[in-house]
């Protein structure tokens, strides 16, 4: 099973979690390549990709039978002296 997944996605959601997949079906096995790009069916040759991607993106995946897998949490991560330079009132407050 030729599977495309963002990097991101796949250290710390998937491969995790494989084994158990590697338990139920260990004859199949599993090749991930990562991008953090959309894959297209179109240019590279997968049996499978996991994606995420807007309803106006999936549009654009034309041949593509998507599935809603999960909700995902985007939270924002910043340095504090990033944060202090650009917002110093904040420090007074930490």
């Amino acid at each position: 099973l030729k599977l495309g997944v963002v990097p991101t996605f796949a250290t710390r959601w998937l491969l995790p979690r494989l084994y158990k997949f590697n338990a139920v079906y260990p004859e199949i096995t599993i090749h991930l390549e990562t991008s953090t790009k959309p894959f297209l069916f179109s240019e590279h040759i997968f049996d499978a990709a996991i994606y995420t991607g807007t309803p106006e993106q999936i549009e654009n995946w034309p041949g593509a039978k998507i599935h809603f897998l999960m909700n995902e949490d985007v939270v924002p991560v910043c340095s504090a002296d990033l944060i202090f330079k650009y917002f110093p009132e904040l420090k007074a407050t930490s």
